[in-house]
């Protein structure tokens, strides 16, 4: 159930609002095999060669879920035809699918449901493609921000930052490119946050980001498929907001993984 924000007049779950996965509830794996997934870095992974396989991850205690999350992957490349992940209660009896997509690209996969109480336990099938890889998998409580982003902002997943070397002769002709390492970059501004708000809400995430990586997902309204894995380039701070409204804004700048 949603409550209206007194600013905008709108559901505080608006689909407009971006959301932020930081929080990762997962303490461990079933198998060894997955824990390459529970080290939030994007260069190790967890290798599957073919057929149906799921991946099972315990949350303890059995807490509170309403997103799962993965990064680092190749699972359109692949040839990955199903990602479906499921909840699990403290009794390990009831199974609910959470969500279930066929990837169309090697982007961020971000599933977003109904709270699922006392979730003890998540599970992650892949279902067909060969040679799949896996890097990050989070599942907690999703940060929901208090507003929309303004306009002019530009959507990360279409910010490449990319370093090339370039190859040229003695006589200046051309003779190739490669690529040294690449990314995505942009910048992310709020205003109109309450204080309370910020306070309560908003900076257990600026701690959190201060050491690890997130996910961020800018619009799911109408980009739903635009999701982002990376960190921030410097500390956030918010600045009081002109006026007796006690509002505040806040802007962050992030670098984000691209596959």
């Amino acid at each position: 159930m949603s409550t209206i924000n007194t600013i905008t007049g709108r559901a505080t779950n608006d689909l407009s609002f971006a959301r932020i996965g930081y929080e990762n509830k997962i303490t461990s794996a079933l198998s060894a095999v997955y824990d390459a997934v529970l080290i939030p870095n994007t260069w190790e992974r967890w290798e599957s060669a073919s057929g149906t396989v799921t991946a099972s991850f315990n949350i303890a205690p059995a807490s509170k879920v309403n997103y799962i999350a993965i990064a680092a992957h190749n699972l359109f490349t692949a040839g990955v035809t199903e990602v479906r992940v499921e909840c699990v209660d403290s009794g390990l009896s009831s199974f609910v699918t959470v969500g279930s997509i066929r990837p169309t690209s090697n982007s961020p996969i971000f599933f977003e449901f109904d709270d699922f109480d006392g979730c003890a336990r998540i599970t992650v099938t892949l279902v067909g493609g060969t040679n799949r890889e896996i890097g990050v998998i989070y599942a907690g409580e999703v940060l929901i921000m208090q507003q929309a982003l303004y306009g002019g902002h530009t959507p990360i997943n279409l910010a490449s930052v990319t370093d090339y070397r370039n190859a040229m002769s003695d006589t200046g002709q051309f003779l190739g490119r490669t690529i040294r390492r690449r990314g995505l970059s942009s910048s992310f501004a709020w205003q109109n946050l309450t204080e309370q708000w910020y306070r309560d809400t908003f900076k257990p995430f600026v701690d959190s980001a201060k050491e690890k990586p997130f996910f961020i997902q800018w619009r799911p309204d109408y980009q739903t498929n635009e999701v982002a894995f990376g960190y921030t380039t410097g500390d956030i701070a918010p600045n009081n907001q002109a006026g007796v409204t006690r509002l505040v804004s806040v802007n962050m700048s992030m670098r984000a993984h691209d596959e």
